[in-house]
């Protein structure tokens, strides 16, 4: 077993914390200690190793670069003293989540280094360009951007990282708009339609145009597939769907919860917050 020991920046405490562990190790014969100190060191050991499921990861510094390290190493499915895979919830990250419960969503890459050989291996893993870079917290296509070319994608993520920025690349799919799905206790209760603006890529910029939608058996199947695997996090939930021509297949783009489902009451003629009531009358 690879017991990797997650040490960036250490303290004095930490550096005793990694010398109790190296000197415990000797006792294991079968126990090869790997100590991780920077997102370059992750990526050095990841470019030439295979990490099994019978490895393990033990974080000692508390600090943002271990947390990311232990992230993706943890999302290789390794051993941890987390219970079971709750570990998911400390993170507090949809993309995470939907990626570890493997959600039909659209090909997502968290960006680790701002390397250029690394991030033209990441662009190649979602298809090639265009692909969309994405900053945290936005609403309405806000921090969505759309990415064209080595030159721009370099130079965009140098800015983002020395912010403090956290960065997302997903695969761009050509698309007339997208789904809003609204699901409650594994039911589809309403589906509309964003249709995209003129001059513009994203399908939720700006006030959108919406209307209700009777969305195929295979759109449902996605997105209530997508609120079942949330698990302890909810069964309500607004899924984001998006159609792709090329793939002839529905993707999630998003998971929100809570949602403004009252854009679907707008124009559907349903009233969700009534059913949503009345589930929690007789749950």
């Amino acid at each position: 077993m690879n017991l990797f020991l997650i040490v960036n920046n250490p303290t004095k405490t930490d550096l005793i914390t990694l010398n109790s562990f190296t000197q415990s190790a000797e006792n294991f014969p079968d126990v090869n200690i790997i100590v991780l100190d920077s997102i370059d060191s992750f990526l050095d050991y990841t470019s030439s190793h295979q990490i099994s499921s019978n490895d393990a990861v033990y974080r000692i510094t508390k600090n943002n670069i271990s947390r990311k390290i232990e992230l993706q190493l943890l999302l290789k499915g390794i051993k941890s003293l987390y219970n079971k895979d709750l570990w998911l919830y400390k993170y507090k990250s949809k993309t995470i989540l939907n990626q570890y419960r493997e959600v039909q969503m659209v090909s997502t890459q968290v960006v680790l280094s701002s390397d250029k050989g690394y991030l033209d291996n990441l662009v190649e893993e979602l298809g090639g360009y265009p692909i969309i870079i994405k900053a945290p917290k936005g609403r309405h296509g806000v921090g969505v951007i759309k990415i064209e070319s080595h030159e721009t994608l370099y130079s965009l993520v140098d800015f983002m990282m020395a912010q403090g920025i956290d960065v997302t690349l997903k695969k761009y799919i050509e698309a007339d708009g997208h789904y809003r799905v609204i699901v409650l206790d594994n039911k589809v209760l309403s589906t509309i339609k964003y249709n995209k603006p003129d001059k513009d890529f994203r399908t939720n910029a700006g006030e959108p145009e919406v209307y209700p939608i009777n969305l195929s058996q295979e759109g449902m199947d996605v997105a209530l597939d997508a609120v079942s695997k949330q698990d302890l996090q909810t069964n309500f939930g607004g899924v984001d769907l998006i159609w792709s021509e090329k793939d002839q297949l529905f993707y999630v783009m998003e998971v929100n919860f809570p949602c403004f489902f009252p854009r679907n009451e707008m124009v559907d003629s349903l009233s969700i917050s009534s059913a949503i009531i009345k589930y929690l009358l007789d749950k």
